[in-house]
C-alpha cells in the first residue's frame, strides 16, 4: 500500500514514473467504502471530472505534505545528533539536497497536473538550505526566514482574525500564521488570496503589508535584501503555489499599492 511508504521511500516510489492513474483505482475503492462521490457540482449541477468528484488531488497532496514533513524531521534529527561530526552533518545535508533536487526534476516531468508534488520537494530543498546556515545546536523548530512579532500576542491574534475575516486576504491555520510571525518553521505556508484582475497574487499589497508591519514596529527589523526570501518561504498564491517574480515586484514597488486601504484599516484596528 502507498500509505505504508514513508519519507524519501515514498517519493522514490511515486517518481519512478507517472503513477497518478495507477493510484486512482485503490484510492477510489477506499473512498467508496466511506463516501459517495459528488458527480455533479452542487451549485451548477454540471457533471464534474473524476478528480473533483473523488477529491483525489487533496488525497495525493496530503500524502506529499506528510512525507515531506517526515523528511524534514529526519533531517533536523540528524543535524541535531551530538554524536555526529560536523563534516558528517554537512555531507548528509548535501546528499539529501541532491536527492531532493533529482526528484524535483522527475516531479516536474511526471506530475505537471499536480504541481504540489514538486513543491513538496522544493520545500525540502529550502529547508536544507536554511538549516545548513544554522549552528547544529539551534532548535529545528525555528526559522531565520520567519518574522519576529514584537507587539503583544493579543495584537497578533487580532491581526490573524482581521486578515481571515471575509472577504479574506489570507488563508491558513492560526498556528501556521503564528509560526510565520514568531520566528518558527513554516510548513504549509500562508495563502495570499488577494488577487489582481488577472487572478494573480496582488504582490504589491503583500509587500506593503510586511513593510508596514516593520515600519510601525510590530515586527522586528530585518535586512531589506531578505524580504524576497522571507515572502517566498512563508507565502503562497491562492492555488498553493510559490509566488513568482518577487524581486522584480520589490524593486518596482512604489509604496502605494491597489487596495492599500484594506491593510491600513486592519493595522489601524490593532494599534488603536
Amino acid at each position: 500500500m502507498i500509505t505504508d511508504k514513508t519519507s524519501f521511500e515514498f517519493f522514490d516510489w511515486l517518481l519512478t514514473h507517472d503513477r497518478s492513474d495507477e493510484l486512482k483505482q485503490p484510492y477510489s475503492e477506499y473512498f467508496l467504502k466511506f463516501n459517495t462521490p459528488e458527480m455533479h457540482n452542487s451549485e451548477t449541477g454540471e457533471l464534474q471530472d473524476w478528480d473533483s468528484a473523488f477529491g483525489y488531488s487533496n488525497y495525493l497532496q496530503t500524502l506529499c505534505t506528510q512525507n515531506a514533513k517526515r523528511i524534514r524531521a529526519e533531517i533536523a534529527s540528524h543535524w541535531q545528533d551530538p554524536t555526529t561530526t560536523s563534516d558528517d552533518k554537512t555531507n548528509y545535508l548535501q546528499t539529501r539536497k541532491k536527492k531532493a533536487e533529482i526528484l524535483q526534476v522527475a516531479a516536474k516531468n511526471f506530475y505537471k497536473n499536480f504541481p504540489f508534488v514538486e513543491e513538496s520537494l522544493n520545500r525540502i530543498v529550502k529547508y536544507i538550505d536554511e538549516i545548513n546556515f544554522l549552528p547544529p545546536t539551534a532548535s529545528s523548530g525555528l526559522s531565520h526566514l520567519s518574522f519576529k512579532w514584537i507587539a503583544t500576542s493579543e495584537q497578533l491574534s487580532q491581526l490573524f482574525e482581521l486578515l481571515t475575516a471575509p472577504p479574506a486576504i489570507i488563508n491558513c491555520s492560526r498556528q501556521e500564521f503564528e509560526n510565520a510571525f514568531q520566528g518558527k518553521e513554516v510548513l504549509e505556508g500562508i495563502k495570499w488570496v488577494k488577487t489582481t484582475n488577472l487572478n494573480e497574487p496582488l504582490k504589491s499589497l503583500l509587500i506593503y503589508f510586511i513593510t508596514q508591519l516593520q515600519d510601525l514596529e510590530l515586527i522586528e527589523k530585518f535586512e531589506p535584501r531578505s524580504l524576497a526570501s522571507r515572502i517566498t518561504y512563508i507565502f503562497k498564491d491562492s492555488n498553493n503555489n510559490g509566488i513568482k517574480n518577487l524581486k522584480q515586484s520589490i524593486s518596482s514597488f512604489t509604496g502605494f499599492p491597489k487596495d492599500q486601504e484594506l491593510i491600513d484599516e486592519i493595522i489601524d484596528e490593532i494599534i488603536k
